[in-house]
């Protein structure tokens, strides 16, 4: 007996003489709307006996499909229908599931139910039903905030039917279902302030500018047009380290596993192994989480973390690609806290990376624009430049130098035509037999963050840290952090606040908006200028120091930039670079097109065989110069792309002039070619149809 496609046993069977019918009795009623059909078959071994038969002994012959005639009295009183969700809430861990009738008592099973909070599955711990108030209550082992989008599913698997499942008390079972909204009516709890952190008062690099900080601190106190604190809520920042201890009781809460990823092993979780600490520092930096009353405070102190294990072993052009758009369509923000050797030499980026990038700014952030920080460099003393590397000088990234608690430049922080903004960290001195070993002189702060649990990061526990400071006694935590690799951090913190305050910036946006509001530092350095934009430059400084309340207070109302528009030149020149004491070499390219400048690119080839003796300036047709490279040590030729920000703002229209200057002897070699290209909006006197690119591509970009 089929009911559908669904058998039915038959029980018993008998027979009436009478009538001359047989009946079959069956395991499960049918309903009116049941369609039923049955088959009959004689099997050899039973003929003559055990089967239908007339009375002359003829037996029922084998059939198949024989419709039934279905004439099930329907009982108004009698329930037919199965039970439906009428609502379903959740608040914080408790899903609550209401129904249209009442329901038995029967407790379903947990992995009935799948619970998803947006494309994460929420494992059910347990389940109880209300027969009172007609509710299924799930409790789940994760609670969800406010802003999350919950579904769930129901599935009555055949085995469980009649029991062990949601029904009513005519027992009918609830039917399978997939995708149920949730109204989440979970409280939004409030926020306690990041100031009250135990160790905030030791993290001198938020709090105001009158202590040489970012002016985080201030920044805490704007809200949203909703009312909402701006703690960088619903930001994502990917730290791209050598790893992140996301079970460090300041970095679990807010972390995002589904976003992290190892690319040194080769799979999803990111967790250090022996000492490395230095991204589990640059993460709680940048978001530890600052409302636990534990501990410090991020920057962003709300914003999510993710992490991509990527410098704790050997890495690739393709690797490193990979790695700067992982989870493109999560991640806001990727941090880098790292780069080349700081040793003074050309560091090119690879082709790879540099189409990742962007892809990054293309296509991240839904169109807007994923935003790259990067530190600047610490190889000050190695008479480095930010410029020489091709991570930190690429249009796409923001390149953040380091300033001491002294508002001064760190003695480690390199220059750069290239560098955006400054931030605070650490301070020092090189020690020549160290390694590039940094040490905080007296009276000058180190970064107070998080570091990984149990004594085997910086704070190994006890007496005094490498810079002759006391350890913290708690050695998750450590007060000996620095260099760039704080400072940038720090900025994509700041940055996350910028995006909860307006969502809408671009990436483009985002480097206005901190070129607008940065402040000056060292006021009496004489490597300040303004540029024909009336924008204030200094390469140990860029644009200045970066200021989170000034930056978020500008990020509310500022107006997307235009569109970015691109024009380029360039000459193959091959003319001899005099040796030292000979002069200089000065060749012009004159441009037409006019772009309101936000970034120039200056590829460079050269055969002179010591590249280390060559300076290298470019001035704008209104007068301001960029010193792209120095005097140092670096045996090779040149076959790369400087950039520079300290134009921003100015037009490309004019005539600008490139200055090259051997600066030793012995060593000679030729400008064989050089080129501009420059990214910006279009210029009162933009010509549409005007085009041009100076088609060097190689290296980095």
């Amino acid at each position: 007996v089929m009911n559908g496609r669904k058998k039915i046993k038959v029980t018993d069977v008998s027979v009436n003489t009478d009538t001359d019918t047989v009946v079959l009795s069956l395991k499960d009623a049918v309903t009116v709307d049941d369609e039923v059909t049955f088959d009959y078959k004689t099997k050899k071994k039973d003929q003559t006996q055990g089967v239908v038969e007339d009375l002359a002994g003829n037996d029922l012959q084998s059939f198949k499909g024989q419709a039934v005639s279905n004439d099930t009295f329907v009982d108004p009183n009698i329930d037919l229908t199965s039970p439906t969700v009428s609502a379903a809430s959740i608040d914080g861990d408790t899903l609550t599931i209401s129904f249209d009738e009442d329901i038995a008592s029967t407790i379903p099973k947990a992995n009935n139910f799948k619970v998803m909070n947006g494309r994460k599955k929420i494992k059910v711990d347990a389940v109880s039903v209300d027969t009172d108030a007609d509710t299924v209550v799930l409790s789940l082992k994760d609670a969800v905030t406010v802003d999350d989008v919950v579904t769930f599913d129901y599935k009555t698997k055949s085995k469980d039917q009649l029991k062990d499942v949601v029904q009513d008390l005519a027992g009918n079972d609830l039917q399978s279902f997939k995708g149920e909204a949730v109204s989440n009516i979970t409280a939004v709890p409030a926020l306690s302030s990041p100031a009250l952190e135990p160790l905030f008062s030791d993290q001198w690099h938020l709090q105001s500018s009158d202590n040489e900080g970012a002016n985080v601190q201030n920044a805490w106190l704007q809200t949203t047009d909703s009312g909402d604190p701006i703690y960088g809520t619903g930001v994502l920042i990917s730290i791209v380290d050598d790893g992140l201890d996301h079970d460090h009781e300041d970095l679990s809460i807010n972390y995002n596993a589904d976003a992290s990823y190892d690319y040194n092993y080769d799979d999803t979780d990111p967790h250090p192994t022996g000492d490395d600490a230095h991204g589990t520092s640059a993460g709680g930096v940048a978001a530890g989480y600052g409302h636990n009353g534990i501990g410090i405070t991020g920057a962003a102190p709300n914003a999510s973390l993710s992490g991509l294990r990527l410098i704790a072993g050997g890495t690739s052009d393709r690797t490193e690609a990979n790695a700067l758009v992982h989870a493109l369509g999560d991640v806001d923000i990727y941090s880098n806290s790292w780069g080349p050797t700081d040793d003074g030499t050309i560091s090119p980026i690879g082709p790879l990376l540099s189409q990742s990038l962007g892809n990054g700014v293309a296509n991240g952030r839904d169109g807007k624009g994923a935003i790259y920080t990067w530190a600047g460099g610490n190889g000050r003393a190695s008479f480095d430049n930010s410029n020489y590397d091709g991570y930190a000088n690429s249009r796409y990234v923001i390149s953040v130098a380091a300033i001491s608690s002294n508002g001064l430049h760190a003695d480690y922080s390199e220059p750069g035509a290239n560098i955006l903004i400054s931030s605070p960290s650490d301070g020092g001195w090189y020690e020549p037999d160290s390694d590039l070993y940094f040490e905080t002189p007296p009276g000058i702060a180190g970064i107070t963050t998080t570091d990984l649990e149990g004594g085997r990061g910086y704070n190994s526990g006890g007496g005094l840290n490498s810079n002759g400071v006391a350890n913290l006694s708690d050695n998750n935590y450590t007060n000996d952090f620095g260099g760039t690799s704080s400072a940038t951090p720090l900025a994509s913190g700041v940055i996350a606040l910028m995006l909860q305050a307006n969502p809408a910036l671009t990436w483009r946006d985002v480097q206005h908006v901190l070129v607008n509001t940065a402040s000056m530092v060292d006021s009496s350095s004489s490597g300040w200028f303004a540029n024909a934009a009336g924008n204030t430059f200094n390469h140990d400084y860029g644009f200045g120091r970066i200021d989170a309340d000034a930056a978020v207070t500008l990020a509310k109302s500022w107006s997307n930039v235009g569109e970015e528009v691109s024009y380029g030149a360039s000459e193959s020149s091959n003319i001899s670079i005099p040796d030292f004491g000979g002069g200089s070499v000065e060749r012009t390219l004159s441009i037409a097109q006019d772009i309101t400048i936000e970034t120039v690119r200056i590829p460079f080839i050269s055969d002179h065989t010591y590249r280390g003796d060559l300076e290298i300036t470019l001035e704008s047709p209104a007068g301001t110069t960029a010193v792209l490279a120095s005097q140092r040590r670096d045996e090779d030729d040149y076959d790369f792309i400087f950039s520079a920000k300290a134009f921003w703002g100015e037009s490309s229209e004019g005539d600008w002039t490139l200055s090259v200057t051997d600066s030793g002897e012995d060593d000679v070699g030729a400008l064989n070619a050089w080129g501009l290209d420059f990214f910006g909006t279009a210029g009162e006197n933009f010509d549409s149809l005007l085009s041009g690119s100076s088609n060097f591509q190689r290296d980095a970009i």
